[in-house]
Parts: C-alpha cells; sequence; structure tokens
C-alpha cells in the first residue's frame, strides 16, 4: 500500500508554539459556547490553507471570532494565528469534552 502522508494535528501546538504558550490567550466556557462542529471544521480548513491572501484571511476571521465572542485584547496584540490556533485547541477539547458527556452542538445555532 502507498504511504499517506497525515496532516499536522492543529489540536497539539507546535514546538515554537510551546514556547509561546505564555502569551497564548485563555478562553472562558461561555466565549467557547458560541460556535459548534461546524465552524470548527470551518476555521480548521482555514487553517491549513497555504496562500498568500491567507495573512488577510486569519485576521479577518479573528476579528470575527473576537467580536462573536466578546473577546477583549488585553494589553498585548495576540497575532492572528495565534489567536486562532489557541481558539481551535480550546474550542476542540471543549466540543469533544462535551461529545463524551452525550452533548453535541452541531452549529452555533444548536443550544
Amino acid at each position: 500500500y502507498p504511504r499517506v502522508a497525515l496532516l499536522r494535528d492543529l489540536s497539539a501546538p507546535s514546538k515554537r508554539k510551546r514556547k509561546e504558550t505564555t502569551n497564548e490567550p485563555e478562553f472562558t466556557p461561555q466565549q467557547l459556547a458560541v460556535y459548534g462542529v461546524y465552524e470548527l471544521q470551518v476555521l480548521e480548513d482555514i487553517l491549513r490553507r497555504k496562500s498568500r491572501s491567507n495573512a488577510k484571511t486569519l485576521a479577518n476571521v479573528a476579528e470575527k471570532i473576537k467580536k462573536k465572542i466578546s473577546w477583549e485584547e488585553g494589553r498585548q496584540k495576540v497575532p492572528s494565528r495565534l489567536f486562532l490556533e489557541s481558539f481551535y485547541r480550546a474550542q476542540r477539547a471543549r466540543l469533544e469534552n462535551q461529545m463524551m458527556l452525550g452533548k453535541k452542538k452541531l452549529t452555533k445555532h444548536d443550544d
């Protein structure tokens, strides 16, 4: 059988990111409750894209999420990619935990 290359697990921080964990934003349960599985999958697709316009896309997506979850920037501005990867990891962990408890939120419209 031919070898299949697996994509990097976005929920695991890269070596470079592990060094930056002190600057990694944290999210409240209320902020993480805003989105569901569908939105998490869309965010994963955006984070995996490799194109020149991606930096602008990441900035736009980060701003929309920050506004939707009422996230305050604080003193140090968090780079868009770091914010989105942190949000992705936290959101994925929360949704997986909820699924283990028998609760499934497919989209932001589910309660």
